[in-house]
């Protein structure tokens, strides 16, 4: 909720109130007043106030937001006049026109506000104009400025008064002609309000000052000042003062204090020095004796002044502004901690009178009510600054438009360094995500790399795989490769049962190295003739030390080891020989009479060839191949022999 701070300023204290403004009333949070000195020296008299208001608002842990100050009224020209003009332009540029006609003097340097109250049509439109002199208004502006504290308006003590009696009594004036008086400590105001509407308004030096002054020079001081004036009765002073009763019963009879039955029916009264101007003439004004009590005769003069300075209001309201007869009167300020003043001044004046309490207007929390006990008639004026603004509330700001422009600059260069602060803040913000996301992705990317890493080796794997898969398909595919030799060569009928083959050595496109067993050197010859007949070769030979006997172990029977190399053969040779190789084969394989199959003997014993491919170089070797073979028998003639044969 918006929290406001309200200052007034009297010619001898400083009163303070803050509260927090929302739905309903404000909740008041501090009330509080402090004297202050009146030095004859201007800047003496700032630094001075500045330096009591700065320590009070610390004292109360107050720190203003928003401050609005209000100045007595008699500072202030305020008169209600009626403009011919109706929008907005036209009375701004009216309004400071008419105000310098009732200025008195130095017009130009005057701060002119208006408000307008009503518009009447093709007549015009009723308007408040203010206007206070600029040195005046600076010096409380300087007061305020030098505390610390930035103001944003500058008003009329006796106007804010109005707009707080409209917010709390605004049914109770709609229809009537009231008055309401703030008998204060060093004036009184008076307001006049019909129907609702502000008509007239004025400050008289009338107030409790001059009555305690009254009492100390009659030598009936307050003993305890102001907080004493509850213990007098308006209507029975003597109460209070105690004079004795000799004195009393020595004393004259006390004229009437009013010798009017209303103040209706009396004529227009102006007072210059001891003589009263009425409408029938002039007369002396009368001077009873005083009373043996100077307490009770300082009070009742003090009481019969007020009570002049209303019929004076009144007269001057009716013969100016046409101030119909007031209905109500209501009483606020410290005159109002006097017992019973409102009923003195109902029967004085014919009149209905009503002692007011202005904090009625906001929540007060208990713990103030000790505090605030005297100062609550005295809020009427920091109490208009709380209240929301309605359909009769005034509204001016005495504000100079230096002050003014001033402080709206402040208010931009705040908003821009507000703003370059929001900027800043936004950017860091920025940077503080981009960072994040960027170490986000960072952290993201280690992974990634990781499980790259991880699966580095999968994809090596695979891709081996794929190496072996595409050599193997190849080596299908291709007519000549060393798997189809092989598988060809094993299709032979004579392997395993004559022929067992231990090594097997492909290269590409150049010859075969085949190294195995038979059972006979016939065995051997009729192997290499089978390769020949098979179409991949060209020629087929055995290598050096072919055909020697050998005795394996584990066996009885010798065996013959051969060693062949088979060359491929070139362009249409090879076409030539593919051809006729199904043909061939067939008839190779079956047994012959010249080659006859010993069904008797014993098979050599066959073994599973390993196959080595070196980049198209096929290499197959016997799993037994590295068996330790026999040593040679004793004869080896014969055995030749027998490998011959």
């Amino acid at each position: 909720m918006p929290t406001i701070t309200a200052i007034e300023f009297t010619h001898a204290e400083c009163r303070v109130a803050l509260a927090e403004t929302g739905k309903g009333k404000p909740a008041l949070k501090h009330l509080f007043a402090f004297a202050i000195p009146r030095p004859e020296d201007l800047a003496e008299r700032v630094e001075k106030r500045a330096a009591l208001l700065r320590d009070a608002l610390k004292n109360h842990k107050i720190k203003p937001g928003r401050v609005r100050v209000l100045i007595p009224k008699n500072e202030v020209m305020a008169r209600m006049v009626t403009l011919p003009g109706t929008t907005e332009a036209e009375l701004n540029s009216m309004a400071r026109f008419e105000a310098e006609r009732h200025i008195p003097f130095n017009p130009e340097r005057h701060i002119v506000s208006h408000h307008v109250l009503s518009h009447l049509g093709v007549q015009g439109s009723q308007v408040l104009l203010t206007a206070v002199d600029l040195p005046v208004a600076k010096e409380y502006l300087d007061t305020c400025t030098a505390a610390g504290l930035t103001v944003e308006q500058l008003g009329v003590a006796s106007l804010s008064m109005f707009n707080a009696l409209s917010a709390f009594k605004d049914a109770e004036i709609a229809d009537k002609v009231v008055a309401l008086v703030n008998v204060g400590m060093n004036s009184t105001d008076f307001i006049i309000a019909s129907n609702g509407i502000l008509n007239f308004t004025r400050s008289s030096s009338a107030g409790i000052a001059r009555l305690m002054a009254d009492l100390e020079e009659a030598g009936t001081p307050l003993p305890g000042g102001i907080q004493s004036l509850n213990l007098i009765d308006a209507q029975e002073p003597t109460r209070f003062f105690r004079p004795s009763a000799a004195a009393a019963a020595s004393a004259p009879a006390a004229p009437p204090m009013d010798p009017y039955d209303s103040i209706y029916d009396m004529p227009s009264i102006q007072i210059e020095g001891d003589t009263i101007i009425t409408g029938s003439g002039v007369e002396p004004a009368s001077k009873p004796a005083p009373p043996a009590d100077p307490g009770t005769a300082a009070f009742n003069d003090w009481l019969q002044r007020l009570m002049q300075e209303i019929r004076r209001t009144y007269e001057y309201a009716r013969r100016e502004f046409n101030c119909p007869p007031i209905s109500e009167f209501y009483f606020t300020g410290e005159g109002t901690l006097l017992r019973n003043l409102a009923p003195v001044v109902e029967q004085a004046l014919s009149t209905t009178s009503i002692a007011i309490d202005p904090t009625i207007a906001f929540d007060v929390p208990p713990r103030l009510d000790p505090e605030i006990a005297l100062l609550r008639p005295s809020a009427a004026a920091l109490a208009g600054q709380f209240m929301q603004a309605g359909t009769h509330t005034v509204q001016v700001n005495l504000l100079p438009p230096e002050y003014m422009e001033k402080r709206a600059n402040k208010r931009q260069q705040q908003s821009l360094i507000v703003s370059a602060v929001m900027l800043v803040v936004l950017l860091v913000l920025l940077f503080l995500w981009a960072s994040d996301a960027v170490t986000r992705q960072r952290e993201g990317l280690v992974l990634l790399k990781d499980k790259n890493r991880d699966m580095k080796t999968q994809v090596d794997e695979l891709e081996s795989m794929k190496s072996r898969l595409q050599i193997m398909e190849k080596s299908f595919k291709d007519s000549h490769s060393a798997l189809k030799i092989l598988d060809d060569i094993s299709g032979l009928a004579m392997i395993p049962e004559t022929i067992t083959l231990t090594r097997f050595e492909y290269k590409k496109d150049d010859e075969v190295k085949i190294q195995g067993h038979a059972k006979t050197f016939a065995d051997i010859n009729r192997f290499r003739m089978e390769l020949e007949k098979m179409g991949f070769f060209s020629e087929v030979k055995q290598d050096e030390g072919s055909g020697k006997p050998r005795v394996l172990q584990r066996r009885t029977e010798p065996i013959f080891e051969f060693f062949m190399t088979a060359k491929f053969a070139k362009g249409n040779a090879r076409n030539q020989r593919t051809s006729d190789r199904s043909s061939t084969r067939d008839e190779t394989s079956a047994p012959t009479d010249e080659n006859p199959v010993n069904e008797g003997a014993e098979a050599a014993a066959p073994t599973e060839p390993t196959v080595v491919d070196e980049g198209g170089d096929l290499e197959t070797t016997a799993g037994d191949a590295a068996d330790t073979p026999e040593p040679p028998a004793e004869n080896p003639a014969e055995e030749t022999t027998n490998g011959a044969q």
